[in-house]
């Protein structure tokens, strides 16, 4: 574990561009090992800064790439044929406008003059509530569905649990059976 740390500061240091570290040698084998290591890695270090640069990418080479695509037959199945037409033309050149986006800009005002139609009518003439005799059976019976949700709040807890108290008290029962009998069984 203290080697590979030590081969880490190393690495590290030749990344930063300085010159290993110097630390206490642990014994002759790691230090030999260590040594080493560093050696073969700034070896490696200076190979691959001296090396020669990549060559230049040609200048004709993205175009014929990008011509290449565009005569290029699509798949079947594998774009719409909306993009299909397009990948003749070229990809820079612009979408022509459909009929559809008239009926798409005509439906935003559309829209916001049925909203204002709306709110004017609504201030102009609000509602107004209206007694019927009905009214208080529908009053009466929204009352007693509530108060049967009250009951029903208020009743089935105890009703689950009931079970659950009976048997509580039959285990204290044979528990406290189970302490007399150990009580008597005592000389």
């Amino acid at each position: 574990m203290i080697s590979w740390l030590k081969k880490f500061r190393i690495s590290t240091a030749l990344d930063e561009n300085r010159r290993a570290p110097r630390s206490a040698p642990l014994n002759d084998a790691s230090n030999g090992e260590l040594r080493q290591f560093g050696e073969t890695l700034s070896a490696l270090d200076r190979s691959l800064k001296d090396s020669v640069a990549r060559p230049e990418i040609p200048s004709g080479l993205h175009e014929s790439i990008m011509s290449a695509v565009q005569n290029a037959e699509p798949l079947p199945g594998d774009v719409s044929a909306r993009n299909q037409s397009l990948i003749g033309r070229g990809a820079r050149q612009r979408i022509p406008a459909d009929r559809t986006l008239v009926w798409h800009w005509l439906a935003a005002p559309g829209a916001a003059a049925l909203v204002l139609l709306g709110a004017w009518l609504l201030w102009r003439n609000p509602a107004r509530p209206e007694s019927a005799p009905g009214d208080l059976a529908t009053l009466t019976s929204a009352v007693s569905v509530l108060q049967a949700g009250d009951d029903l709040k208020r009743d089935l807890p105890a009703a689950a649990i009931a079970p659950l108290a009976n048997e509580w008290n039959r285990i204290q029962q044979d528990l406290d059976n189970t302490e007399t009998f150990l009580l008597a069984s005592v000389p």
